[in-house]
């Protein structure tokens, strides 16, 4: 006869405090459990782009931040303003991007500062950031007496100066543009590569609730999104409402 198993009231006690508190997810694979366990497929990239991003073949419930695939580039557009995405860490939540607009080239018919106003986007490492700030101007005469670099002459009548070094309020009637460049590519713009510098981009930190998503996916979820109430969503492989089911000593079922 089998003997039995004989459980102290401690033991069981811990036991359901694991289950209680401890997500975890055995089952058949369900259709967006598997959807949301694939990364953003894009070109030849292999950034991982899993959780908050959702695009091309990964369907709108996995994320809240949508992306598109062009010409093999990973993009993400934040108040209207395209960026290209360089780097993603899954653990740091910290996403390198650059201007879509200015690459490769800073003469624009219609400049806009980039603002993460009303998103989940803010700047990271400060400490590590420089602000570039592009004046676009009807003459070649510098807007104000500061250390500048140019000018880029861009067509009839418009000249573009530029100059990592901090700028004071300005009232002149030159359009300005103001980007973030890493500290370490300053010397970029000193040396008249100011298109290097800012296709290097520069360093923004997620700062929606990744907690939640991390739970998930420790229990061996995958993490999603419920665009009806906004609510974070974890998808377990049996496509249970949460990922609790799984006894973790199967020796006691």
């Amino acid at each position: 006869m089998k003997p039995l198993l004989i459980l102290h009231p401690p033991f069981i006690f811990i036991l359901l405090l694991i289950s209680t508190n401890t997500p975890t997810c055995l089952c058949e694979d369900d259709v967006q459990y598997r959807n949301c366990s694939n990364a953003f497929i894009c070109g030849s990239s292999n950034l991982d782009l899993k959780y908050p991003f959702w695009g091309v073949n990964r369907d709108k419930y996995c994320g809240e931040e949508k992306l598109t695939c062009e010409g093999g580039v990973p993009k993400i557009t934040m108040n209207d303003i395209k960026y290209r995405i360089l780097d993603w860490d899954n653990t740091t939540q910290i996403v390198t991007v650059a201007r879509d607009d200015y690459w490769g080239d800073i003469c624009l018919s219609d400049p806009k500062n980039n603002t993460f106003d009303r998103t989940q986007f803010q700047y990271d490492h400060d400490d590590e950031l420089v602000n570039v700030t592009l004046f676009y101007c009807p003459s070649d005469t510098p807007p104000i007496t500061t250390d500048f670099f140019g000018p880029t002459k861009c067509g009839d009548n418009k000249f573009v100066f530029y100059t990592h070094l901090p700028v004071n309020s300005y009232t002149g009637n030159c359009p300005i543009v103001v980007i973030p460049i890493f500290e370490s590519n300053a010397s970029l713009v000193h040396d008249n590569k100011i298109s290097v510098a800012l296709q290097n981009g520069f360093e923004l930190n997620w700062v929606g609730n990744y907690e939640e998503c991390k739970k998930c996916s420790d229990s061996g979820g995958a993490c999603g999104f419920n665009d009806g109430d906004g609510e974070f969503q974890c998808f377990c492989k049996d496509g249970s409402a949460s990922c609790t089911g799984m006894s973790l000593f199967p020796f006691l079922v």
